[in-house]
């Protein structure tokens, strides 16, 4: 996990030779002034985003088997899902992070709730920070929010 970065670069220019370097002026700008509220709070959500997205694609144990849920596994199990909702024959060959695991129609329905739930929870959260920094109306307050605990996986 990488540590949000609270400076930006809002004047950057053109490249010039310095003592046989190539440099670039730049002047940074502290998000953390009182002066620069709108771009940290868009920065944070921004950031919340990041770690949202991180979470949401980061796995989940389903039944001792680890899940993947990155976008494509998450389109994959919706499949398997709707098949094994039509067809409650189903058994299907699954590739769980930790090995092929073998399963039927209720198993399939399990891992598809599952990953519905830690999916649907991970936006939950994001929504609830989001509205934080959105209320929050100065900048020690807006930095004591925990945007990387709660995500509840």
């Amino acid at each position: 996990m990488r540590s949000p970065e609270w400076f930006e670069d809002v004047q950057v220019g053109e490249p010039s030779l310095i003592d046989g370097k190539w440099v670039r002026q730049s002047h940074i700008m502290d998000l953390r002034s009182p002066q620069n509220l709108q771009q940290l709070k868009e920065r944070m959500k921004a950031e919340i985003a990041r770690v949202r997205y991180d979470k949401e694609t980061g796995g989940i144990t389903v039944g001792g088997a680890r899940v993947l849920t990155d976008r494509e596994s998450q389109s994959t199990i919706t499949g398997a899902h709707s098949h094994a909702l039509a067809d409650p024959e189903t058994m299907i060959e699954w590739k769980a992070e930790n090995g092929f695991v073998t399963l039927g129609a209720a198993e399939i329905m399990q891992f598809g709730t599952a990953v519905f739930r830690h999916v649907q929870s991970c936006f939950a959260r994001e929504r609830v920070l989001r509205e934080q920094v959105d209320v929050t109306g100065n900048i020690p307050a807006l930095m004591a929010i925990d945007f990387q605990s709660g995500w509840g996986v």
